[in-house]
């Protein structure tokens, strides 16, 4: 089973770009035919994802080389722990536990990525926050995209030790 998601094999990859990008769609279809607007934290999650999805198919490209292909995961880890941290406080809004930070009608990307500018279809705050929709079988999507944190999380771990130490994964 690890040999099949295997860093270097196109599978590993094209997983994170399929689920991440199927992700961000079902957000559009929330968005555009269910009319449930994103908030402040939606459109974080959003650009995470998109990130993520993004790099796997830089992934796809440079796989055969092992340490750019250990710098992606790394920077995948990277952009997985931001995605987690705003899964984190959309978790807290669905449970009504206490959260660290306020939710605002303004997405706050950096000048140099004015994602909201660049793409308000996408990337524009319409909503405050508050708890999010069930997506499937009474699973909210925060549940969901937690779910998505730690998958994505253990299987990047998981290729980041098969190209460090493929002797843990070969069997004897």
């Amino acid at each position: 089973m690890f040999q099949f998601l295997h860093p270097q094999k196109p599978w590993f990859w094209i997983f994170f770009i399929v689920a991440s990008f199927a992700m961000v769609g079902g957000a559009l279809f929330f968005q555009y035919y269910l009319d449930d607007l994103p908030c402040e934290l939606c459109v974080y999650v959003r650009a995470w994802l998109m990130g993520i999805g993004l790099l796997a198919v830089l992934g796809v490209l440079i796989r055969q080389w092992r340490w750019p292909t250990l710098l992606m995961i790394a920077l995948m880890l990277w952009l997985t722990w931001g995605l987690a941290e705003d899964t984190w406080v959309l978790l807290s809004i669905d449970q009504g536990w206490p959260t660290s930070g306020a939710c605002s009608f303004v997405a706050y990307f950096p000048q140099w990525l004015p994602l909201d500018k660049w793409w308000p279809q996408m990337f524009e705050v319409q909503n405050l926050c508050q708890p999010t929709p069930v997506v499937l079988f009474g699973v909210s999507m925060a549940h969901a995209l937690a779910a998505a944190s730690v998958a994505y999380a253990a299987l990047l771990l998981v290729g980041a030790l098969q190209l460090i130490m493929p002797e843990l994964f070969t069997s004897a």
